[in-house]
């Protein structure tokens, strides 16, 4: 019996599946953190939060973002989400509505999570967040209806 592993050539150096299904995560990672706040997300030690998470980040990469959202959603349902994680996770929810081109659910999910941070002790955090959510909410209004 042969046991093959996919191997692919990444700026010279040969990369195995995982390697390359774990660069394309850390690349999405980095994509969103410009335009979603992650609350903590991508270094949680909660095993069971981090699960959901990427999860649904592997479904973002997959454009499967109705399956994201479910994901995302059953994250937000953990009893040990922080208040970091469940604004990031609304944020996130509300990225993948935007791509669904669902812009009301979007906003919806925006605000929520700007909701959500109200109640986050650090002012810097609280203003980060709400500079990318109504930069995310300005992005639904330049949207092609």
């Amino acid at each position: 019996m042969i046991i093959g592993i996919a191997i692919s050539t990444v700026n010279g150096e040969q990369k195995t599946k995982e390697t390359l299904e774990n660069l394309i995560l850390e690349n999405l990672i980095d994509e969103l953190e410009g335009k979603v706040y992650l609350g903590g997300l991508p270094t949680t030690q909660d095993l069971s939060v981090k699960r959901l998470f990427e999860e649904g980040i592997e479904l973002c990469t997959e454009y499967k973002f109705k399956e994201a959202i479910t994901a995302f959603g059953d994250c937000l349902l953990l009893p040990n989400a922080t208040l970091e994680n469940k604004t990031g996770l609304n944020l996130l929810i509300g990225y993948c509505y935007y791509n669904l081109s669902d812009y009301k659910e979007a906003k919806r999910y925006y605000k929520e999570g700007l909701k959500i941070a109200e109640r986050i002790e650090d002012e810097t955090e609280r203003l980060k967040i709400e500079a990318l959510v109504y930069n995310n909410i300005g992005s639904i209004y330049d949207s092609p209806r």
